[in-house]
């Protein structure tokens, strides 16, 4: 993890940080993927090599174009880590 997912603290001069010292909120260590047999975090169906994903750039969870763009338009955080996405205005 190099930055906070909640406030974006950059947290790389940190060897492993249980907490942000910025911001003081606990952080959760990423979750073990394997690469072979992911799954949606939305959905939880198996992510196949030629499916449209996007992977979150904090826990690095995997979700399907299609799931997380109505996720995102509804909660506007990842449903794995809670990371809140800035939406442009356009």
């Amino acid at each position: 993890m190099n930055y906070c997912p909640y406030c974006g603290f950059n947290l790389q001069k940190y060897k492993t940080p249980n907490f942000c010292s910025h911001c003081g909120r606990k952080l959760r260590k990423k979750p073990n993927y394997s690469p072979n047999r992911m799954q949606c975090g939305i959905c939880h169906k198996y992510v196949e090599l030629d499916d449209d994903c996007i992977s979150c750039s904090f826990c690095g969870g995997k979700f399907h174009k299609y799931c997380v763009s109505r996720w995102i338009l509804q909660y506007n955080a990842c449903p794995i880590c809670q990371n809140i996405y800035v939406i442009p205005n356009s």
